[in-house]
């Protein structure tokens, strides 16, 4: 790995000027432990979901929030990464995004809804802005390794909510209450902090942040912003309206409840290659339309055999959603920075593309479920990620061609 000093910093000042290789390892580490908790913390929240509403008295609408809130911050946070950025410097504004998100995640631990609905909304608040933040770092520090350095990313956010979706339910059986999984994450997050800290301290000093003259105005009017948009979108509300609703459709079909658990299971677990390989793939094809489809066609095959046969060939469904699912994401983050000029650029697409795309993704699994009810079948319901699906491989066709984002003031 090749020494790592940020585009904005002043060379020559600081500790990692004499041991530029100990500082590329500890920004390594500092990286891939801010990946690690951009999702585990969310899931972790999941399989004790019913322990915390008896625990709290609190009804199944009001546990609901707590899944929607993070999504709904996504969309609604991520527009403002960019301008705190440009105040802050890249590299502080993701130790805040760190602090948020480690208080969030205590503040979920403790026992009272309002804390707990406060400390989620500080959670996704911190982890909006560290989806933002991320993709642009490895452009900024890792330009030659972008799709290596994606593929690491992706894998260690999957590892990360793989880890707090096996472990969160033995833990709370274990010290007999749902509380001690959210601190114990709060924990984690607290130590990437620590790291990430050090690596401020250890790394030149930044200079002064100026705030570039490209703004998210002009990111909207760019055509190309809006493919991709539309493609993280839709890969975005197809995996979680999978997730929400899946193990119901297919149970609803005649399965078990062993079945689907181990459907969600492989879908999850087949992600974790999929996202590391498509990034490295990605950065050394001329065009990534051609691969974009063939994601796309992955996971409305999938689709198609849950919507068909939802009996039979479950794990082949399982494994075709996983794959496509695991690759869409990766390859959504890919083309942000495949497609933007500058470290700034690549901050604003992605600023635009995740704030939009969870806007989708939070009214997806609603509207999936509007439409069983109104249709009391799950075909209607199936048909509206087929639709999804056909917006997002037209979109992976054109935000794949190779040419960058132009902004217009």
């Amino acid at each position: 790995m090749s020494s790592i000093r940020p585009l904005n910093a002043t060379p020559g000042t600081g500790a990692a000027a004499d041991s530029p290789r100990l500082a590329s390892l500890l920004w390594l580490v500092a990286f891939l432990l801010v990946a690690f908790n951009l999702r585990a913390p969310i899931i972790a929240l999941g399989p004790m979901m019913r322990s915390l509403m008896d625990g709290l008295s609190i009804s199944a609408n009001v546990a609901s929030l707590l899944t929607t809130i993070p999504i709904l911050c996504f969309a609604c946070i991520s527009p403002l990464a960019p301008w705190l950025a440009a105040r802050l410097g890249m590299d502080r504004s993701i130790g805040l995004a760190l602090l948020t998100l480690a208080l969030g995640v205590a503040l979920r631990g403790v026992d009272s809804l309002s804390w707990v609905l406060l400390g989620t909304m500080l959670m996704g608040a911190g982890i909006a802005c560290g989806n933002v933040y991320m993709p642009s770092f490895i452009k900024r520090n890792w330009p030659d390794r972008v799709g290596r350095m994606m593929g690491f990313y992706t894998v260690t956010m999957g590892v990360g909510a793989t880890l707090a979706a096996a472990t969160s339910v033995p833990l709370m059986q274990m010290t007999s209450s749902w509380q001690t999984p959210m601190w114990l994450w709060a924990a984690v997050a607290t130590l990437a902090l620590l790291v990430w800290l050090i690596g401020l301290w250890k790394m030149p000093t930044p200079a002064a942040a100026v705030p570039p003259r490209a703004s998210l105005g002009g990111m909207l009017k760019s055509p190309l912003a809006w493919a991709l948009t539309l493609f993280m979108g839709c890969q975005s509300t197809s995996f979680y309206t999978i997730q929400a609703w899946l193990s119901q459709v297919v149970t609803s079909e005649g399965a078990t409840a062993a079945e689907a658990g181990v459907m969600l299971s492989v879908i999850n677990l087949v992600t974790i290659p999929a996202s590391f390989v498509v990034p490295m793939l990605a950065t050394r094809l001329r065009s990534q339309s051609l691969l974009a489809l063939i994601i796309t066609l992955l996971i409305a095959a999938g689709t198609l055999g849950v919507m068909l046969s939802p009996l039979h060939g479950q794990l082949l469904w399982a494994v075709l959603l996983g794959v496509g699912q695991g690759a869409s994401v990766s390859l959504a983050f890919t083309c942000m920075l495949l497609r933007s000029r500058e470290v700034h650029h690549s901050a604003l697409l992605s600023s635009m593309s995740q704030s939009i795309g969870y806007l989708l993704a939070a009214t997806g699994p609603v509207l999936f479920g509007w439409l069983h009810e109104l249709s009391g079948h799950w075909q209607w319901s199936m048909t509206l990620l087929i639709v999804l699906l056909v917006v997002q491989g037209v979109a992976g066709l054109i935000c794949g061609r190779q040419r960058f984002v132009e902004l217009h003031d």
